[in-house]
Protein backbone atom coordinates (compact mmCIF):
# COMPACT_ATOMS: atom_id res chain seq x y z
CA UNK A 1 0.00 0.00 0.00
CA UNK A 2 0.79 3.44 -0.97
CA UNK A 3 0.40 7.09 0.43
CA UNK A 4 -0.55 9.76 -2.23
CA UNK A 5 -1.13 13.10 -1.81
CA UNK A 6 -3.79 13.85 -4.65
CA UNK A 7 -3.52 17.76 -6.35
CA UNK A 8 -6.57 18.63 -8.70
CA UNK A 9 -6.35 21.39 -11.65
CA UNK A 10 -7.75 24.63 -10.49
CA UNK A 11 -10.84 26.02 -12.22
CA UNK A 12 -9.24 28.68 -13.81
CA UNK A 13 -6.61 26.58 -15.40
CA UNK A 14 -9.33 24.27 -16.77
CA UNK A 15 -10.84 26.82 -18.21
CA UNK A 16 -8.07 28.74 -20.22
CA UNK A 17 -6.63 25.17 -21.19
CA UNK A 18 -9.35 22.53 -21.81
CA UNK A 19 -6.96 20.15 -20.43
CA UNK A 20 -3.83 20.88 -18.50
CA UNK A 21 -0.88 21.22 -21.03
CA UNK A 22 0.99 18.45 -19.24
CA UNK A 23 4.37 19.63 -20.85
CA UNK A 24 4.54 22.90 -19.00
CA UNK A 25 4.90 20.54 -15.61
CA UNK A 26 6.83 17.97 -17.54
CA UNK A 27 10.07 20.45 -18.08
CA UNK A 28 9.32 22.98 -14.42
CA UNK A 29 9.65 22.41 -11.33
CA UNK A 30 6.68 20.24 -10.35
CA UNK A 31 6.05 21.79 -6.67
CA UNK A 32 6.49 25.15 -8.19
CA UNK A 33 3.57 24.49 -10.95
CA UNK A 34 1.26 22.83 -8.55
CA UNK A 35 1.03 25.54 -6.85
CA UNK A 36 -0.29 27.90 -9.45
CA UNK A 37 -2.49 25.37 -11.70
CA UNK A 38 -3.83 22.81 -9.06
CA UNK A 39 -5.23 22.20 -5.47
CA UNK A 40 -3.81 20.43 -2.72
CA UNK A 41 -7.32 17.72 -2.39
CA UNK A 42 -6.18 15.35 0.06
CA UNK A 43 -3.47 12.71 0.91
CA UNK A 44 -5.05 8.52 0.43
CA UNK A 45 -3.71 5.01 0.82
CA UNK A 46 -3.62 2.89 -2.85
CA UNK A 47 -2.13 -0.40 -4.03
CA UNK A 48 -0.43 1.77 -7.08
CA UNK A 49 -1.01 4.62 -9.15
CA UNK A 50 -4.31 2.63 -11.32
CA UNK A 51 -5.69 1.72 -7.92
CA UNK A 52 -5.68 5.51 -7.07
CA UNK A 53 -7.12 7.23 -10.00
CA UNK A 54 -10.44 4.17 -9.84
CA UNK A 55 -10.37 5.35 -5.59
CA UNK A 56 -10.61 9.04 -7.23
CA UNK A 57 -13.59 8.60 -9.22
CA UNK A 58 -16.28 10.62 -8.01
CA UNK A 59 -18.68 7.09 -7.76
CA UNK A 60 -16.30 5.80 -5.50
CA UNK A 61 -15.14 8.35 -2.90
CA UNK A 62 -18.40 10.50 -2.89
CA UNK A 63 -21.17 8.02 -4.52
CA UNK A 64 -24.24 9.91 -2.78
CA UNK A 65 -22.37 13.61 -3.94
CA UNK A 66 -21.21 14.32 -0.07
CA UNK A 67 -17.93 15.29 -1.84
CA UNK A 68 -19.85 18.62 -3.35
CA UNK A 69 -19.72 20.87 -0.53
CA UNK A 70 -16.05 19.65 -0.01
CA UNK A 71 -14.91 20.32 -3.83
CA UNK A 72 -16.91 24.01 -3.91
CA UNK A 73 -14.99 24.69 -1.22
CA UNK A 74 -11.86 24.44 -2.71
CA UNK A 75 -12.96 26.02 -5.82
CA UNK A 76 -12.87 23.11 -7.83
CA UNK A 77 -15.19 21.72 -10.74
CA UNK A 78 -14.69 18.12 -10.75
CA UNK A 79 -15.04 15.29 -8.13
CA UNK A 80 -13.20 12.40 -10.34
CA UNK A 81 -9.39 12.49 -10.72
CA UNK A 82 -9.11 13.66 -14.57
CA UNK A 83 -6.14 13.96 -17.08
CA UNK A 84 -3.61 16.66 -15.91
CA UNK A 85 -4.31 15.66 -12.11
CA UNK A 86 -1.13 15.58 -10.16
CA UNK A 87 -0.50 12.38 -7.09
CA UNK A 88 2.59 12.51 -5.38
CA UNK A 89 3.68 9.20 -4.05
CA UNK A 90 4.94 10.23 -0.25
CA UNK A 91 6.84 6.90 0.59
CA UNK A 92 9.36 7.18 -2.96
CA UNK A 93 9.07 11.01 -3.57
CA UNK A 94 7.37 10.35 -7.34
CA UNK A 95 5.50 13.12 -8.47
CA UNK A 96 3.02 11.96 -11.57
CA UNK A 97 0.80 13.17 -13.79
CA UNK A 98 -2.53 11.37 -15.39
CA UNK A 99 -2.14 11.45 -19.08
CA UNK A 100 -4.18 10.47 -21.87
CA UNK A 101 -3.64 6.37 -20.98
CA UNK A 102 -2.02 5.84 -17.66
CA UNK A 103 -0.10 8.06 -15.45
CA UNK A 104 3.16 9.75 -16.65
CA UNK A 105 6.09 10.43 -13.82
CA UNK A 106 7.09 14.03 -13.77
CA UNK A 107 10.99 14.90 -12.76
Amino acid sequence: MQTYKVYYQKKETIEVTGFFNISSIIEKDVKEVCQHSHVYLMETDAENLEDLFRNMQGENWSPNGEAREFIKSKRLIHTSMSVGDVAYEIETGKWYVVDIMGFRELA
